[in-house]
Parts: structure tokens; C-alpha cells; sequence
């Protein structure tokens, strides 16, 4: 490899550095926000679901109104505390054993808990849909009851038109079969004979939990039946805190995600000066692509030697403006120079010594006289403006003269 030669194509490098460069930015981001990606094709009874059994339409809704509605996927005890709304709705059966529904309701001042009734099978042709749904046994509906309710079954009868309000007014219309509550420890809402389908009770801490006994009065397939829609909203207004947000729990369906620093940089108000970090990060290696490889040298900013001396010395003499002296001084000293050469009589003026410095340079056959140099060095000097390329010309022939007059034509 000869000196200078590069270990690597700059083009080469160009490409190498652009395809790592993209690789690392989309490994950056499935990192990031991969976890936000799978929600989207749930089919079950959660807040992110479009199946007939989720709850996507009651959140649409409720932020259509103008409510602040939060599915959350952390900590949604501790945002539901002090001025909130939780919604547990349906959560998995399995969670009540591990404890993990008592985590999540610690917490929270207010609580609306659905209790689960279907279990379905997910289309094989489209994730977000359900293919058939059956119904969970009763006691599975019973143990996520056991978290709020120390004594209390779960049983299903035909829905009748006698429903029973306390406090909230119109028709609910669950499905065929109702699934109710039948407790003595929990205060009625909406009720028939059989059971309980709406009901009160408050924690040992004081916390207010209501509880909603069928999913079917508030699910995508359902709410839009009967007065559901109306009876569910003004249950969720009469519950939640003036101006505070209602929060769907996703982590007791399985959609846990945990907090990170790197969502929060690319989440407001962080997201503004992590572009500002990336943009600046990208200019700076945009910047560095020039080259590749070690820098060259720096030339010194002064070499030694006569001829840069001399450079240096014109350039200052250019700077400073002072061209017409120096081609006057070097008329001059040319016009010495050759008069020494050439033994020229002592005592005569300026005017004589060219006069006689042009008579020897005619007997020997040089083209020019002095006297013709002479008048362009005082135009040159005496324009409005000096021009430094005529004044160089002048000087050449002015050493040509001095040449031939000296050594000969």
C-alpha cells in the first residue's frame, strides 16, 4: 500500500458507516416501542380490543365525550390514587391467585370492577376478531369477586324487563343470559329478584369499589343496546373525581409494560431535546466524513528560505498599499544600477543621465530607452487606482532593459 493510500474506499466507508448508522437507529427504536406494537391486535376483553367481548368502544367513547381516559400498562394504582377513576374490567382469573389484582387495587381511592364471563376463540383469519365465545364457569367469575367481597356467588338467569335502579335511571339490556350477584354485603344499584348486576361496597381502607357484575352492559357488543351506553357513562361521571381521568388497568391483562428511560426521551416533553441531541450528533458526523483516516499534515505557517522571505516580505509591502513607491524605488535603483555598469559621467542630472544611459543603449542596439520606461512607471504611479498587473509588466521589461543594457541584446 503506497504512502497516503486509503485503508478503506471513501464510498466504501460512506456506506459502511449509512448502513450501521440505520441498523443501530431501527434496533434503537424496536427497543423503544415494540411493546406499544402488539396491543394492537388483541381479541380480548381489554381496552385495546375492536372483538365483540372488549372494551375499546366504552374508552372511545368516554374520550369522545371529552373525558381524559388513560390505558395503562404500569403503576396503575398508584396514577389512579388521589383523583381518579380505576376500571378493572374483566381481569384475569389467574391474577386473583398470585395477589396481583390486590396489588392494583391497594391504591385507588375509587374502583369500577367488571367481572369476567366469556372466554373466546380468536379468528383465524382476523387477529382483532373473535371466531366463538363460551361461557366461563361461574366460580371463575367468583374468585376475582373474592378480591373485592368476602361472601358472594356468581350466578346466571334470564334477563327480565323488572330491573330495579337505585340512583341511575333507564332500561339495561344485558345479553340472553344475565350474569348477577347474589350478596348481602354488597349494596344494591341496579338489581332484579334474582340478583345484583350494579353494586356498592367500600374497602376496609374506605376505598369505593362498584361493582358490574354481567360485561355484557358495557362490551363492544353490547354497549350500544337499550339505554347501556347512557347508563354506563353517567355510572363512570358519578364515580370519578371532578376533572380527573378514568384509567383502564391493561396490566392484569397481560399487556405489562415497564417504565424506560429511552420511552421517556422519545415521549414530551422530552422528545424535543432528544432531537435537538440527535440532530447535533448527526451534524457532527455528517461533519467527520470528509476524510477518513489520519489527518494531514499541517503546512507551517512561515518556511525558511530567500524566497519565502521575499514572499512574505511583497505581501506585507501589498497589504499596506504601497505599490506605486516600490515600482518608483525600483525605476530607480534599476537606472543605479546600470549607470554603475556602464561608467557613466559623474555630476549629471537626472534628466542627462537618461539621456545619455538611451544614447549608449542605441549604439548597442537595444530596442527600448529608459525615457519610454520611464513615462509608464509615472502613468502607472499617478492612476486614480493602482493596477499591480500593469505595475509587474512595467517591472519585467524594466529587467529585460537592465539585462541588454548590461550583458547585451
Amino acid at each position: 500500500m503506497t504512502a497516503g493510500q486509503s485503508v478503506i474506499a471513501p464510498r466504501t466507508a460512506f456506506w459502511v458507516i449509512a448502513v450501521g448508522t440505520v441498523s443501530f437507529a431501527c434496533a434503537m427504536l424496536l427497543t423503544i416501542f415494540s411493546d406499544r406494537l402488539g396491543p394492537g391486535t388483541t381479541a380480548g376483553a381489554n381496552a385495546y380490543s375492536r372483538s365483540a367481548i372488549g372494551h375499546r368502544a366504552l374508552a372511545d367513547t368516554l374520550r369522545h365525550l371529552g373525558i381524559p381516559v388513560v390505558v395503562s400498562r404500569h403503576e396503575s394504582a398508584a396514577r389512579a390514587a388521589g383523583g381518579a377513576l380505576l376500571i378493572v374490567a374483566e381481569p384475569d382469573p389467574g391474577q386473583s391467585a398470585s395477589g396481583a389484582i390486590d396489588d392494583v387495587l391497594a391504591a385507588a381511592d375509587t374502583v369500577l370492577m367488571v367481572l369476567p364471563k366469556w372466554q373466546a376463540r380468536r379468528s383465524r383469519t382476523d387477529p382483532r376478531w373473535v371466531e366463538a365465545v363460551s361461557p366461563l364457569p361461574t366460580d371463575t367469575a367468583e374468585r376475582v369477586l373474592r378480591t373485592v367481597l368476602d361472601t358472594g356467588t356468581v350466578v346466571r338467569l334470564p334477563a327480565g324487563p323488572a330491573w330495579q335502579a337505585y340512583g341511575l335511571e333507564g332500561a339495561f339490556a344485558p345479553g340472553v343470559d344475565a350474569q348477577l350477584i347474589q350478596s348481602p354485603a354488597l349494596k344494591a344499584l341496579v338489581a332484579i329478584d334474582g340478583g345484583i348486576l350494579v353494586g356498592e361496597t367500600r374497602s376496609p381502607s374506605g376505598q369505593r369499589i362498584v361493582v358490574v357484575s354481567d360485561p355484557d352492559i358495557l362490551s363492544n357488543h353490547g354497549l350500544g343496546r337499550g339505554d347501556n351506553a347512557a347508563i354506563v357513562v353517567a355510572l363512570i361521571e358519578e364515580l370519578r373525581p371532578p376533572g380527573g381521568p378514568v384509567i383502564f388497568d391493561e396490566v392484569l391483562h397481560g399487556f405489562q409494560r415497564r417504565p424506560s428511560v429511552w420511552q421517556r426521551l422519545f415521549e414530551l416533553p422530552l422528545v424535543v431535546p432528544t432531537g435537538l441531541a440527535v440532530i447535533a450528533i448527526a451534524v457532527l458526523l455528517w461533519s467527520t466524513t470528509g476524510r477518513y483516516g489520519a489527518p494531514a499534515p499541517v503546512e507551517a505557517p512561515l518556511r525558511a528560505g530567500k524566497a519565502d522571505l521575499i514572499a512574505n516580505a511583497a505581501d506585507v509591502l501589498a497589504i499596506g498599499g504601497h505599490g506605486r513607491e516600490i515600482l518608483q524605488r525600483y525605476l530607480a535603483a534599476t537606472i543605479r544600477t546600470v549607470a554603475a555598469d556602464l561608467n557613466a559621467p559623474r555630476g549629471l542630472d537626472d534628466r542627462a543621465l537618461v539621456r545619455w544611459i538611451d544614447a549608449v543603449g542605441t549604439r548597442r542596439g537595444v530596442r527600448h530607452g529608459i525615457a519610454a520606461l520611464h513615462r509608464d512607471v509615472d502613468a502607472v504611479s499617478a492612476a486614480p487606482r493602482f493596477d499591480p498587473t500593469a505595475a509587474l509588466r512595467i517591472a519585467g521589461r524594466l529587467h529585460r532593459w537592465k539585462k541588454e543594457m548590461t550583458d547585451g541584446p
